[in-house]
């Protein structure tokens, strides 16, 4: 395990955790670089589908951190918190590192993506034991699970499309079949790729604030349909 602190210019008190292999038996202090942590959402507008956030955390070290690095999508968490509230929990990014062994002082550029992010590296299974019709609310928490530890709940907001009422996911219904290739082999999407047909259809963002989900249609804000 890493941790290391740092003050913004309003002094308030940030701490960076980094648990390797799910390991804490042992706490080593890391020296963060001159613009220690960026965090930001990854989009191109605001009607993304998926709009989840990236950090880059910046360090300055003389040692050996390679177990930083985890080809596993889930192998070294990070965990951003202030006043013990957490501003950022997710993942280093599979990669391999490397030593500088020319400069004995290495700058790294850690880049960490948000905890539902993960859901990119998982094909979509069944509900059940085969493909059938099944709820929004079903395929909801069917790709949800796979990441439970990510979340305590989630919201539909109200969508322009039911105007004044919100989008009744027990009463929409939806293909499996949908979510497979429509050819021999049948190969799955990956998760996010689901989630993110399911936003297109209903013109609503995902999106993670805090523990909890969000879809949200900004059409639907500017209506002031904004309850959940």
């Amino acid at each position: 395990k890493y941790i290391s602190q740092f003050a913004d210019i309003n002094d308030k008190i940030y701490t960076i955790e980094i648990v390797t292999n799910n390991s804490t038996a042992e706490t080593k202090e890391l020296l963060l670089g001159e613009n220690p942590l960026v965090i930001q959402t990854k989009s191109e507008n605001i009607f993304d589908e998926l709009k989840f956030r990236t950090a880059r955390i910046n360090l300055v070290t003389t040692e050996d951190v390679n177990d930083i690095y985890n080809p596993s999508a889930t192998g070294t968490s990070v965990l951003i918190k202030s006043d013990n509230e957490v501003i950022f929990y997710g993942y280093v990014t599979p990669n391999v590192y490397s030593q500088n062994y020319n400069n004995p002082l290495d700058e790294l550029e850690i880049e960490c993506i948000e905890d539902v992010s993960i859901l990119k590296y998982y094909d979509y299974s069944t509900v059940g034991n085969e493909k059938s019709i099944i709820t929004v609310r079903q395929l909801l928490n069917n790709i949800f699970n796979k990441i439970k530890n990510a979340y305590t709940k989630y919201y539909v907001f109200p969508n322009t499309i039911k105007l004044n009422s919100s989008v009744n996911i027990d009463s929409i219904y939806l293909n499996e079949n949908n979510f497979f290739d429509n050819d021999s082999e049948q190969k799955p999407w990956k998760c996010d790729e689901v989630l993110k047909e399911l936003c297109k259809y209903f013109n609503l963002s995902c999106t993670k604030y805090k523990d909890t989900i969000y879809f949200i249609d900004y059409s639907a804000l500017k209506k002031n349909l904004t309850s959940c």
